[in-house]
């Protein structure tokens, strides 16, 4: 039953454990790392908060949990936006992927979402769980994003805490796409109505794919970003493609991502030249490295649904 009070209570409760790094909230998340399958995690009792959270998806679809989460990290990249030479995550990488990573909110409420998202999928629950919040937090990232530390290497994998932290909004995007592998196809939650671009919000792999193509968008079409992190997380988004494809229990899934790039996400940008260019540019980077891998048809598929010559279902 609804209760005002309630979420209200919630909202606040999360609010302050992200505000203290130190809380925890950023402990636990950081403790519960331990998988039940490829990307499913165990949530723990002794991890009572984020077992209270997350261990019954139903409470947190419920009780809007997603909503502190997620709004946080938005205004806290907001506050960030209004000094870009002082931002820490325009910084070089440091040790941030080792250890500092863990007091950071933004990847902290990745870590969150990725656990959350999983469980849900796994328990059969009919709903994205609010996983669209990782296109907002992208936009927002690529706003903000600048090359500007003299001690960061624009030819490093990570150039700068951002390019981190867009890594791991695309690789847990994909992870929720890949865990079908370890998924009963029979569940409500990933039986697909159509292989067309368009919302079905109650199959998460689904999402996942639409949310994955508008961050795909966000990231070919910024002007900020270095063309060398750009290729680097799209051929991320065409491997999961390909690994969709060559499971013949998956094709409709990988058409669904080839048509949802095509589209460039829910967002109708078949005239958008910008993003259509820069989409030709990161497949042409790889594609000699594609045709070494996989069948020259398949490649070809790929290159031909990119282009929007291959019809949706």
């Amino acid at each position: 039953m609804y209760s005002r009070e309630r979420h209200d209570f919630i909202d606040l409760y999360l609010s302050e454990l992200l505000i203290d790094t130190a809380s925890v909230f950023y402990q636990e998340i950081a403790d519960n790392q331990n998988l039940l399958s490829s990307h499913r995690y165990n949530i723990p009792e002794s991890n009572r908060v984020i077992h209270f959270l997350l261990s019954d998806p139903k409470f947190a679809h419920e009780n809007n949990i997603y909503k502190p989460i997620g709004d946080y990290a938005l205004n806290h990249l907001d506050d960030l936006a209004r000094d870009h030479l002082n931002d820490p995550y325009n910084q070089a990488m440091g040790d941030f992927q080792e250890s500092g990573a863990w007091s950071s909110p933004l990847y902290v409420v990745v870590r969150f979402f990725d656990i959350m998202v999983e469980e849900a999928l796994h328990q059969g629950i009919e709903w994205h769980m609010w996983l669209y919040y990782m296109p907002l937090m992208v936009k927002k990232i690529v706003r903000n994003y600048r090359l500007v530390d003299p001690l960061a290497r624009p030819d490093a994998e990570f150039p700068i805490k951002y390019s981190f932290l867009l890594y791991q909004i695309f690789s847990a995007l994909c992870d929720w796409v890949e865990e079908l592998e370890n998924v009963d196809l029979g569940q409500k939650n990933v039986v697909l109505k159509s292989t067309r671009a368009d919302h079905e919000n109650g199959n998460i792999p689904k999402s996942s794919i639409l949310a994955l193509s508008e961050c795909s968008r966000l990231v070919l079409t910024s002007d900020n970003l270095t063309d060398r992190i750009k290729n680097y997380l799209l051929d991320m988004v065409f491997q999961v493609y390909f690994d969709l494809r060559l499971q013949g229990k998956f094709c409709d899934y990988a058409k669904v991502l080839g048509n949802a790039l095509a589209q460039g996400g829910t967002f109708k940008s078949h005239h958008d030249e910008k993003y259509h260019l820069a989409l030709m540019n990161a497949f042409e980077e790889e594609k000699t490295e594609y045709l070494i891998k996989y069948s020259e048809e398949l490649v070809m598929e790929l290159e031909a649904t990119l282009k929007g010559e291959s019809p949706d279902d």
